[in-house]
């Protein structure tokens, strides 16, 4: 993005997120996973939700895979590193994204104000980190998807109908549109 006045492109970038965890730090005086369970987790009751932190034991939590040439092998760890916090560094379960889901429609996490903004494009096709679009049939649909370290997931959010889809997997590559498509094709049966 060089030589680019900002503001004027899009490009994603996950290293934006490693910045805005440092941003959040400084202008709170808390650290990033006092915030994320102060201001997200426990407003939305999302139990099972946490920041990864590799000398921790999380009950029931899925080892990230990788496929190669040879079969499956062992991804390379999340957190052997705290440069990634922020960026690739949250796990939850369906049931907990459902609730941050449901919470998202209340005013238990963010203002009407704030929801309005942070679900308007910035720059086509992203706001406030989420893909925004308009589907004829769905209406605006908000999404984001990672695929890092063993892992792929995405969540979209089907605003006029409050659909979510949530997808969740510990292997990294995996086709999050062909699982949507089938969805898709379930859903309108």
């Amino acid at each position: 993005m060089a030589g680019k006045k900002a503001g004027s492109q899009f490009s994603y970038a996950s290293s934006t997120y490693i910045l805005l965890k440092f941003i959040i730090e400084r202008v709170t005086g808390q650290s990033y996973e006092e915030n994320i369970e102060e201001h997200i987790f426990k407003p939305a009751g999302m139990l099972h939700s946490g920041v990864v932190d590799n000398e921790r034991i999380v009950k029931n939590r899925a080892l990230g895979y990788v496929w190669t040439d040879a079969g499956f092998q062992n991804a390379t760890p999340i957190a052997t590193s705290k440069l990634f916090m922020g960026a690739a560094s949250i796990y939850s379960t369906t049931e907990d994204l459902l609730k941050w889901d449901q919470a998202l429609y209340g005013d238990k996490l963010l203002s009407s104000q704030s929801k309005h903004l942070l679900f308007t494009p910035v720059i086509a096709p992203y706001g406030y980190g989420w893909f925004i679009s308009e589907n004829p049939q769905t209406g605006k649909v908000v999404s984001h998807g990672g695929d890092i370290f063993g892992y792929t997931s995405l969540m979209e959010r089907r605003m006029k109908d409050k659909v979510v889809i949530l997808i969740l997997s510990n292997l990294q590559g995996v086709d999050r549109e062909a699982i949507v498509k089938v969805l898709n094709q379930t859903l309108s049966q």
